[in-house]
């Protein structure tokens, strides 16, 4: 499955909080320093799960931290 920066700041603005400027996110940095904190990446990738039908296990978890790490991830699969 291929999936976007786009589509991740689309989930990010529907999904975890709509005020965050997702224009604004560097897609390369860690998205707990650009205002979105432990519950909004809880929720960010409970919607990716739901969302795109991707399981990501709890160990991966942890190492995704920016919108470039989950591309990355959910397009290899």
């Amino acid at each position: 499955m291929t999936v976007t920066a786009a589509q991740i700041k689309e989930i990010i603005v529907n999904d975890v909080d709509p005020q965050i400027d997702v224009e604004s996110l560097k897609e390369d940095l860690p998205l707990t320093g650009q205002g979105i904190d432990s519950l909004d990446m809880y929720t960010l990738f409970l919607s990716i799960e739901e969302g795109l039908g991707v399981a990501i296990p709890d160990e991966d978890v942890e190492k995704l931290n920016t919108i470039d790490d989950i591309v990355k991830y959910v397009s290899l699969g």
